[in-house]
This record gives C-alpha cells, sequence and structure tokens, in this order.
C-alpha cells in the first residue's frame, strides 16, 4: 500500500465534516429519544445537564458573551445567526434555517421535534444563573438570555 504524500484532508475537508457531524446530533439526539420512548424535551433535557459544565467560563460574564457563545454553537450546527445583541444583563439571539424540514425527515423527525432541543439553553443559562428563552418568531428562532 503507498503512503499519502501530505495532509490526506485539508482543513476545509474537515471543517466541512465536522460542521455536518455537529449539524446531525441535535436530529439524532431526538430521534433516539423517540425511538427509546422518550420526547423530544427530554432529550434536550439529557443535552443540557451533559453540557452545563462546560460553560463554566462564562459564568460572571456579561449575558451577550453567552448568547455569542450560544450563538457560535447554532452556526456549528446549520442555523443562519441574523442578529447577537444586548449588553451585561439582557441578550438575544436571532437564527433562521435550523431545524430544517429535510434534515429532520431524513432522521424520521419533525421540525417542532427538533425544535424542543433549543430548550437545552434554557438548562445551560440555568446552570450560570441565567434565564434563557425561545420563541419561534415566524422564520426565527428567538432566543433571550437575561439575568434573574
Amino acid at each position: 500500500m503507498a503512503e499519502t504524500q501530505g495532509p490526506l484532508f485539508t482543513d476545509a475537508d474537515i471543517d466541512r465534516q465536522a460542521r455536518g457531524n455537529a449539524a446531525a446530533l441535535p436530529y439524532l439526539m431526538v430521534a433516539f429519544a423517540k425511538a427509546c420512548g422518550r420526547s423530544p424535551a427530554e432529550a434536550a433535557a439529557f443535552a443540557g445537564r451533559a453540557f452545563a459544565p462546560g460553560w463554566e467560563e462564562l459564568r460572571g460574564q456579561a449575558v451577550l458573551a453567552v448568547a455569542r457563545t450560544m450563538a457560535l454553537n447554532l452556526a456549528s450546527c446549520g442555523a443562519e445567526v441574523r442578529a447577537v445583541a444586548g449588553g451585561d444583563d439582557r441578550a438575544e439571539v436571532r437564527v433562521a434555517g435550523y431545524p430544517t424540514a429535510e434534515d429532520a425527515a431524513f432522521f424520521g423527525v419533525t421540525p417542532a421535534d427538533v425544535d424542543a432541543f433549543f430548550d437545552v439553553f434554557g438548562l445551560i443559562g440555568a446552570h450560570l444563573g441565567l434565564r434563557c428563552e425561545w420563541q419561534r418568531a415566524g422564520e426565527e428562532v428567538v432566543v433571550t438570555v437575561s439575568r434573574y
């Protein structure tokens, strides 16, 4: 077998694959939860509890810093970040294009099932002593983060 000269994959190749993998995880977790007789909300709660300790470095920072990290995570999962705004005590993230009906159908779930995955941020926010709520506003999802 011949050895490959140079790197087998470019950083762009790896980035594209990683984004695809990250985008699939919420759909996959929701599909797995439903296959096990659990709800999409339970999948989000599990993920929120698992991920929350990893956000500890944001404790005490401006709420905008937390919102920006939420937006980055959503972008890495395929959402189009339309706006991130706020300050020390309140911030808002607006995203669109996530979840998609096509991707949801691929995993045998509905976009509404995957919408429940936005609840993950409520648990992460609570871990940091923040309130985090989301709502669908037309084609956008608006995530609001605030201090209690």
